[in-house]
């Protein structure tokens, strides 16, 4: 049975010793809306209950938005100099015509929202797809969408990461959490965190 003061700050203080921060079994002690008790909820909640819970509104919009305004926007309004001053290395070599042309085939795709088929316009543009070495259909339908292997992370990171259990493929797909309401806000958020950005 679910103690009815399960995830409330009570049930925190009540139970904080109990809190092993290498076992998210025990992150269900922390009150709901914080990031560990967000992490168990992922875990643990169906999908539409976890994205009626922390996704009907997007805490992150703000960051999204400048993502968009200061990157995306620019890149896909060949803004070349302005895009060199904020992508200095990526820049001269960052595929333009390519990231319009792949946005106009995703768009009879429509897949997600607009916004979102511009930003993964732009990972085409940077050469994302051809880093990761999947097509845009594989990464939507995969589970394993951040690719951390392909990141700064070192072979012994993840070689240990794997072996504790704590490097793991996501519990749904791009393309499953698009078929939710309110999952389009979960992708904006998984694409402006990939691992990706952290080469």
């Amino acid at each position: 049975m679910i103690n009815p003061k399960e995830g409330s700050q009570e049930y925190y203080l009540e139970n904080r010793d109990k809190i092993d921060h290498d076992d998210i079994e025990t992150y269900k002690y922390f009150p709901i809306g914080e990031p560990m008790r967000k992490s168990y909820d992922y875990k643990y909640l169906v999908l539409n209950e976890f994205l009626e819970r922390y996704y009907k509104l997007f805490d992150k919009q703000e960051h999204w938005d400048g993502w968009f305004s200061r990157i995306i926007l620019v890149a896909y309004n060949k803004e070349y100099e302005k895009f060199r001053k904020l992508m200095d290395g990526v820049a001269d070599w960052f595929d333009y015509a390519g990231m319009h042309t792949f946005y106009e085939k995703l768009k009879l795709k429509n897949d997600f929202d607009d916004d979102i088929l511009l930003f993964i316009s732009y990972l085409y543009g940077e050469g994302f797809f051809k880093n990761i070495n999947l097509s845009y259909e594989d990464w939507i339908l995969s589970k394993d969408f951040d690719r951390r292997d392909l990141t700064r992370y070192t072979k012994e990171w993840i070689a240990k990461s794997e072996s504790n259990k704590s490097y793991q493929v996501d519990k749904y797909s791009l393309k499953e959490i698009a078929s939710f309401p309110y999952g389009m806000n979960l992708i904006r958020e998984k694409i402006i965190g990939l691992e990706y950005w952290k080469r």
